[in-house]
Order: C-alpha cells, then sequence, then structure tokens
C-alpha cells in the first residue's frame, strides 16, 4: 500500500513527495516556463508503493500560511494512493474560451482519462452546446461539464447552500450573510463578458432566489430597492455598495465585516470540497477536479494528510 503526492506549480516546478513512514523526501526540478507537458509527464509517473504515514490531523492551510507563500496558476496537485487517484487543478476565474488555462485542462484531462469530475459552483444539469458556449456562460466549470458529456459522472462538490447559510449564520446576523451573498454575485457579474440583464437585474434576481432559503426568508433585503438601506445599516462606514471594490468579499484580506464573512464562506467549503474529494479517491475512483487556485492550495494539506492515513475515515 501506498501513496504518491504529486504537488505541481505548473510555472515553476515540479514537487514530488514521497514519503515513508515519518521520513519525506522531497524533488524539487526546474520547469521551463509553460512546459505543461513535461510537468504532467513527471506527475504520471510517481506511482510508488510504500508503507501509509498517519495523519493526525486534516486541517486546511492557514489564511497566514496562505498569504506568506506566492502561487502561480493553474496549480495542480496530483495524488495516487492503492484506492484511486485525484488529479485537483486550481484556476484564476475565467469565461475566456481562448485562456490558456482552459487548454491546460483539457490536455491534463486526456492524458488523466478520469472516472469522475467535479467543480466549483452551482450544479450545471447539461452541457451546453458547444465548448465556447460552456466556458462564456459558466466559466471553467463549464468547460469540466461539456468534457464530461453525457458519459462520465460529473456534478458540483459545493455543500448544500442551506447548510452553509446556516452555518454562517450562528455567528452573523442573517441581514449581514444576505448582503454579503449579494456583494459576491456583483462580482461574479463583473465577471460577466455579455451579460444577457444590466447588473441591477441580475442583482434583483440574486436577492430572489436568496429569499427563497429558509434562513435568509423575509430578512432585508428583499428586493433590490432595500439593498443600499441595509448596507448602510449593517456595514456602517463603507459608502455605497454600488461602489464597493471586488477586494471587500476576497477572503484572503481582512479589510472589513465582508471579508470575514467571505472567510468563513471559505472555510466551510473548503472543508465540504476535502471531504468529498477523499471520499471519491477512496471509493477507488479516479477524480479530476477544477476550482479556483486558492482553494487547492488551502485544501492541498488536508487531502493529502487524510489519503495519507489510508481512507481510514
Amino acid at each position: 500500500m501506498g501513496l504518491c503526492t504529486e504537488v505541481l506549480n505548473a510555472s515553476h516546478y515540479g514537487l514530488c513527495c514521497l514519503r515513508f513512514g515519518k521520513e519525506l523526501i522531497v524533488k524539487q526540478t526546474p520547469v521551463k516556463e509553460n512546459s505543461y507537458m513535461w510537468v504532467l509527464a513527471l506527475a504520471l509517473s510517481c506511482i510508488v508503493s510504500f508503507p501509509l504515514a498517519s495523519a493526525q490531523t486534516y486541517r486546511t492551510m492557514s489564511w497566514e500560511e496562505y498569504s506568506r507563500i506566492p502561487y502561480r496558476w493553474p496549480y495542480v496537485v496530483n495524488i495516487y494512493t492503492p484506492h484511486g487517484a485525484l488529479f485537483y487543478v486550481g484556476v484564476q476565474h475565467t469565461n475566456d474560451p481562448c485562456d490558456e488555462q482552459l487548454k491546460e485542462i483539457e490536455m491534463f484531462w486526456k492524458q488523466f482519462d478520469p472516472d469522475v469530475a467535479f467543480y466549483e459552483g452551482p450544479e450545471l444539469p447539461s452541457a451546453e452546446n458547444t465548448r465556447s458556449e460552456s466556458i462564456r456562460n459558466s466559466e471553467e466549470r463549464g468547460l469540466v461539464r461539456y468534457l464530461a458529456g453525457s458519459h462520465l459522472n460529473v456534478k458540483s462538490m459545493e455543500p448544500p447552500f442551506a447548510d452553509e447559510i446556516a452555518e454562517l449564520v450562528k455567528k452573523y446576523r442573517p441581514e449581514q450573510v444576505k448582503v454579503f451573498y449579494v456583494m459576491r454575485d456583483m462580482v461574479g457579474y463583473d465577471r460577466l463578458k455579455s451579460p444577457n440583464e444590466t447588473r441591477q437585474e441580475y442583482l434583483e434576481d440574486e436577492i430572489g432566489r436568496l429569499s427563497a432559503e429558509t434562513a435568509l426568508k423575509n430578512v432585508p433585503p428583499n428586493a433590490i430597492s432595500e439593498l443600499e438601506p441595509t448596507f448602510a445599516k449593517y456595514f456602517p462606514g463603507l459608502g455605497s455598495y454600488k461602489n464597493a471594490p471586488n477586494r471587500w468579499v476576497d477572503p484572503s484580506s481582512t479589510e472589513t465585516l465582508l471579508n470575514e464573512i467571505s472567510r468563513a464562506s471559505t472555510e466551510y467549503r473548503d472543508q465540504f470540497m476535502v471531504s468529498f474529494i477523499s471520499r471519491a479517491v477512496c471509493e477507488q475512483k479516479r477524480v479530476f477536479a477544477v476550482v479556483g487556485w486558492s482553494h487547492v492550495v488551502r485544501q492541498e494539506p488536508a487531502i493529502r494528510a487524510l489519503l495519507l492515513d489510508g481512507c481510514s475515515h
């Protein structure tokens, strides 16, 4: 029995980590810029057999650790175990069909030949007709859904939204949680290349969706007209929501209460994804997953520790 972990910062180095008992051997090999095929060959060659080490914790990387280390995308974690395998790709979110990251995803997909595929974000019940449509409408998760087609099991690895909300309202007021989600959706709207509706219409729809959740029902804002006064009341001193910069919902920042809520949301989602992915690997699946790159960076220590423990949990 054994496990091999390949951690790839695709622009710089391939790291092959072989763990024998408590001894950890790390081989670091420089990689030419954009030499991803070479990196992939290194990853797929890293299959070994040795005793599993015992992991004591399954914690994700702390935000302090995360802030100290520079990363580039795509960030890839490739893990092989006696049970299954994982190819986990972290990217910068994009809806540009010509983005080089998406070409790398397609190359990795073809070489890895997965049994199941996971992505970040809401479920996509069906694939679009073309690759370009898939990416423009649903970013990189649309590409994953398109590649899976109708022959491969593919799904979102997000926790149930109601469960995430229930977790957040334990610590924050429901009004604050609802406004946070609206503000996060506003960032998502700003990434759209050719939106089918105005920002106000988009946010109105999102407020309606949020108001359908039990924990946020009859909680302001219940309409776009209520967003400005609700924002001013529960996030005083920040001015108008219309002028809010994207960094206010960035979980790696600590500038506002919105950042704090975003961090709590991200931590909850990361823990769920770690369990979701690891369970699939332990069920003898070849798992291919794509998310925003910071999730892969922060989840990698927990996934590696859990799988090193031999799928005993």
